[in-house]
């Protein structure tokens, strides 16, 4: 989840609350046991990226979180979130009941729902709520 988290921060996790689009969770998938990602897209979302542009339901949302590195990919004269659509990982043209479909803020080295496909609610541990240490970066999510 790099530059938003990094090795060896320690966060509180809620296990009761409500998991909504943008909340950091942890989640066991594949062999990133209780990894950290971003939540996309919720059940029922049509998600494309495009130009490294997040288009949920065919409008165009900022991810204002990724400011920073979308800048610095398109800077380089590359992009920071390859091209995609829910159709990638599946059948369905949106995410289906009961999953989610995350991505890492590292687009770039992660393997996330564009890797493992949609992510089931029982496979999402918590969501993250604060950051505890270290008190140099911000804390609230």
């Amino acid at each position: 989840m790099i530059p938003n988290f990094r090795d060896k921060d320690i966060v509180l996790l809620n296990k009761n609350k409500p998991v909504k689009r943008f909340d950091v969770v942890k989640s066991d998938v594949g062999r990133e046991q209780l990894a950290f990602f971003r939540v996309i897209g919720l059940p029922g979302d049509k998600v494309e990226y495009k130009n490294d542009n997040l288009f949920i339901n065919d409008e165009q949302i900022d991810e204002k979180y990724l400011v920073d590195a979308i800048n610095d990919a398109h800077k380089n004269g590359g992009i920071y979130t390859e091209d995609f659509t829910n159709q990638w990982l599946g059948d369905s043209p949106v995410v289906p009941l009961d999953s989610y479909l995350l991505l890492g803020d590292n687009r770039e080295n992660v393997n996330d729902s564009r890797f493992y496909g949609y992510i089931s609610a029982d496979q999402i541990k918590g969501v993250i709520t604060y950051r505890l240490l270290p008190f140099n970066r911000g804390q609230h999510f």
